[in-house]
């Protein structure tokens, strides 16, 4: 149930981004932030992943939304990819003790092209908002 909050937490996140991309450079990180506090404060996680928080406003800035439904489910699965390796790496360039999985890699992307692809179903196809700021959660095991 502690998971699923700090996933709901980051989902809400990234409709939030998703509904106002003009704010999803802002929305997704806090939403990162947020989860982390949350994870802390139930005992899932000692400390924050900087390399999460700041992936989340990377990708959510500097990778262009894709046209259409495939545009969409690229985009998701493009961010979700350099998420989860950006925040390895600057987890790692900081010193912390992060461990990379690939199962947890290709299970975020999954998660998000499959997530943009219901939210264009949704929308009816009229917005290629539903990729505009979707990033998988980075779940990395910190020491």
């Amino acid at each position: 149930c502690r998971k699923l909050t700090a996933t709901l937490i980051r989902v809400v996140a990234s409709v939030v981004s998703a509904a106002f991309p003009v704010v999803a450079a802002y929305v997704m990180p806090l939403g990162e932030a947020a989860a982390q506090k949350y994870e802390n404060n139930v005992g899932l996680r000692n400390g924050y992943s900087f390399g999460a928080i700041a992936s989340a406003y990377f990708t959510a800035q500097f990778i262009p939304a894709g046209d259409g439904f495939w545009g969409a489910v690229n985009t998701a699965a493009t961010r979700a990819a350099v998420s989860y390796d950006m925040s390895y790496a600057i987890d790692k360039a900081l010193g912390q003790d992060v461990s990379y999985s690939l199962r947890d890699r290709y299970t975020g992307i999954a998660a998000a092209g499959v997530g943009a692809a219901i939210g264009f179903i949704g929308s009816g196809g009229a917005t290629t908002s539903a990729g505009n700021a979707t990033t998988a959660p980075v779940v990395q095991k910190v020491a």
